[in-house]
């Protein structure tokens, strides 16, 4: 066995280009080579890829609330997939960019706030339950796919991941006092299914956009993320409209023209339908961002609620601006603070705002950290989609960056109206942020040696050195 992997191994680099590559980077690239057929790694990457399909569809959620019991699948596959990543240096591959360490920060300091929370024991218990299952996902992510077929792959699972999601709102999503809300799991409010449809369904974009795929696929793809926002505005989330807003202006920012027109289209549409396709009490109550007089009874109800909890989660901030009150401790806080203002108890509501969750909860270095890794990795594909767009052999690439930038936008906006801090998603985007740049910029380096060695010239040398620099993973070099 050992005789055949050598004989399929490839050749190290440096014996076709020892006149240009230095050797160390030619046995650098040999390693990279290798690695890239590794069948440990390959399997780590297959089951990551499960894992991923079971987070974002949510179908471990639904299998258990089927059976009446829990089935413990993301023990299952998510254990075997994070001792891949541990024994084939997927931890070091996502550590050589800089979110993988703002996120680590953020995690140390949630451990290091645990021991001064209010109620330690609760705090210990979400900060063990965040190291288990929902921090692996960054490496799982970030850490096992080495190449952009694979990275490709990836998002492929998350298009799927989409729509089995998008079936499965179809299917068990029913009307809640005019809003509709999932029967099961852990987006069953209205407010956590408009947050998860934000954050999938760019990734079903995706195939909308890459024009490698077939006609019908990309219509079928542009159908069913049509179908996706309205099931956004069925769920009569307020926070989710703000989001997609955010998700429209980055598009008319840094889309293509023909993207530009068709979304200025989609909107001046919605306008003229949503009115009439949508439940009138849901529509008014999508309107109110004020007390207007006429405005739904609930939906300002909820809005003053949720001004008033604000106002909370800033004053524990402001009043343990180190450490928090503890990881998942706001509520326990918060009645503290209202009974020492003179009322009978407090809200036992969450902050509904993930960004003043962890400053109130772990303290004003961890909310650093936790919007550092965010605008870190959204930063890191907005680079790759601005380099890649530049070359129409890349436009995959582009889109693939492009839609990981639409999924960050949509779901950290969102956030700021709902408390899903501790969740598996932001990990998991930051995650995919270090995978599209560690594989596409290996492609685009490969592309560019390429070129240059079609071109010919004086620099020829120079240029095939520093694109055997660029393609190579940090961590290698």
């Amino acid at each position: 066995m050992d005789s055949n992997r050598r004989r399929n191994s490839p050749a190290p680099p440096a014996m076709a280009n020892a006149s240009r590559i230095p050797p160390a980077y030619a046995i650098a690239l040999w390693r990279w080579e290798a690695m890239k057929f590794n069948p440990a790694r390959l399997l780590a990457f297959y089951l990551g890829l499960a894992l991923v399909f079971l987070r974002f569809s949510m179908l471990h959620e639904l299998l258990s609330w089927l059976a009446g019991f829990r089935l413990y699948l993301l023990n299952a596959i998510g254990a075997p997939a994070i001792l891949g990543v541990l024994l084939t240096g997927g931890v070091r591959r996502t550590y050589g960019l800089r979110p993988a360490w703002y996120w680590t920060a953020f995690f140390l300091w949630m451990i290091a706030a645990t021991p001064l929370s209010v109620w330690k024991t609760g705090s210990a218990g979400l900060a063990f339950v965040y190291l288990k299952s929902e921090f692996p996902m960054l490496f799982v992510i970030g850490g096992l796919a080495v190449t952009w077929r694979e990275c490709r792959r990836l998002m492929h699972v998350l298009a799927a991941s989409a729509v089995f999601y998008l079936v499965v709102a179809w299917l068990f999503a029913r009307e809640t006092d005019a809003r509709l809300s999932m029967l099961f799991g852990t987006t069953a409010n209205p407010n956590d299914l408009a947050a998860h449809q934000l954050l999938v369904l760019p990734f079903l974009f995706f195939f909308a956009l890459d024009t490698e795929k077939p006609r019908i696929i990309r219509l079928i793809a542009a159908a069913g993320t049509c179908f996706g926002l309205y099931l956004i505005v069925a769920t009569g989330s307020r926070g989710a409209i703000v989001a997609l807003s955010a998700v429209c202006g980055l598009v008319l920012l840094r889309g293509s023209s023909k993207l530009r027109l068709a979304v200025l289209a989609l909107i001046i549409i919605g306008i003229a339908v949503l009115p009439h396709v949508v439940p009138q009490e849901r529509y008014r109550r999508l309107l109110v961002f004020t007390p207007a007089p006429d405005a739904p009874e609930e939906a300002v109800a909820g809005m003053r609620n949720r001004q008033e909890l604000l106002a909370s989660s800033l004053k524990i901030t402001l009043q343990h601006p180190v450490f928090g009150a503890g990881p998942g401790q706001f509520m326990v806080q918060e009645d503290i603070l209202k009974r020492a203002e003179g009322a009978y108890r407090g809200a036992w509501h969450e902050t509904h705002n993930a960004y003043t969750q962890v400053s109130s909860e772990c303290g004003i270095p961890a909310l650093i950290f936790f919007a550092g890794g965010i605008i870190s990795g959204f930063r890191l594909v907005s680079k790759i989609h601005w380099q890649a767009k530049q070359n129409p052999a890349h436009q995959q690439i582009a889109a693939a960056a492009f839609c990981a930038m639409l999924s960050f936008m949509g779901f950290g906006v969102a956030m700021f109206f709902l408390s899903m801090a501790y969740r598996f998603c932001f990990p998991a985007l930051v995650g995919l942020s270090i995978a599209i740049h560690n594989t596409a910029t290996r492609e685009l380096a490969a592309s560019q040696a390429s070129t240059s060695h079609s071109a010919g010239g004086s620099d020829h040398g120079k240029l095939s050195t520093a694109s055997a620099s660029a393609s190579l993973p940090r961590s290698l070099r």
